[in-house]
């Protein structure tokens, strides 16, 4: 789920920080395996 919430975000030009506060299982990816912005 997490991935498919990530493509989502990406494809909506919403950065994942901001898109993984409504969605748990891409919050708790991001926590696990953490995130870096592109530049």
């Amino acid at each position: 789920a997490a991935v498919r919430q990530a493509i989502e975000a990406a494809m909506k030009g919403v950065p994942l920080d901001e898109y993984a506060k409504e969605h748990k299982e891409l919050a708790r990816a991001i926590e696990k395996w953490g995130y870096v912005k592109p530049i």
